[in-house]
């Protein structure tokens, strides 16, 4: 049974401007959104032109930093994937697809799974039940920045693991709340995106919640480019006069931070099935 001892209290800067709570759960270091919106209206928080994983706005400075971060954390993503022994990928969380399109130019077979986003091609799916359906098991399987939106989270991780084949790679990336930029942004902290963000993890949360179901977990890397995004996205959310200075200084220095504690603002972990 969960615990409703308050993480943090903050809102929808982006959409609705609600209140919500960050609760502490019954497992060590996952907090949850509270309240949780149900599937059926989840829907409506996406809608906003600013959202830059659902929407294309080239003229929108908020979309350029996204969408060039992106370009420049594909190479750093790549590098953690083993794709020279890969025949075919499963990306959670497609949104756009852009990187599954990416991953189809090395010949490899790549799906994705996206629930928001409508989409035409035959190789995204729904929803993770549909891919179960159709008996297909996979080399690598990712999820960047997509565990966080799940409703049925630990019905997700398992269904991940069993996706996987034997010796598969499983690699996640998730923000970080005990990161330098998270506390001190505190409730304007652009990592915590409620009520899009249904789930935030600490380093032992996400490790933890992969290792009990069978994983073996292999290494974790730190995403520097993120810590400049989400401290720019909170700087918007405080209204700030000087958005483009004040990230500099503040990613800059909660990276340096985090050389010493191993706190950075988002990390990718690798895990094997074996």
């Amino acid at each position: 049974m969960e615990q409703q001892q308050t993480h943090i209290k903050t809102k929808d800067f982006l959409v609705s401007n609600e209140e919500f709570v960050i609760a502490k759960t019954s497992d060590f270091g996952l907090l949850k959104t509270l309240p949780s919106p149900s599937k059926d209206k989840i829907h409506k928080y996406y809608k906003s032109d600013k959202y830059t994983s659902h929407h294309s706005q080239k003229s929108s400075r908020f979309n350029f930093i996204y969408r060039t971060s992106r370009k420049l954390n594909l190479f750093f993503k790549k590098k953690h994937l083993n794709l020279n022994s890969c025949k075919n990928l499963l990306d959670f969380g497609s949104g756009d697809g852009f990187f599954i399109q990416s991953i189809s130019e090395s010949n490899i077979r790549a799906f994705g799974v996206e629930p928001v986003l409508p989409t035409k091609s035959s190789n995204v799916f729904k929803q993770l039940s549909d891919v179960q359906k159709k008996g297909l098991q996979f080399s690598i399987i990712t999820a960047w920045h997509s565990l966080e939106h799940t409703h049925d989270i630990h019905q997700t991780s398992q269904a991940l693991v069993d996706l996987l084949e034997e010796k598969g790679r499983l690699v996640v990336a998730v923000p970080n709340y005990e990161s330098y930029d998270a506390l001190f942004y505190k409730s304007f902290w652009a990592g915590y995106d409620t009520p899009r963000h249904l789930w935030h993890f600490n380093q032992k949360a996400i490790i933890d919640m992969f290792v009990k179901r069978g994983l073996t977990f292999r290494y974790s890397k730190p995403m520097l480019l993120d810590a400049f995004y989400v401290s720019y996205l909170s700087e918007i959310n405080k209204n700030s006069r000087r958005p483009i200075l004040s990230t500099f200084l503040v990613a800059f220095f909660s990276n340096l931070k985090a050389v010493f504690t191993n706190q950075y603002s988002s990390n990718l972990f690798v895990f094997e099935k074996t």
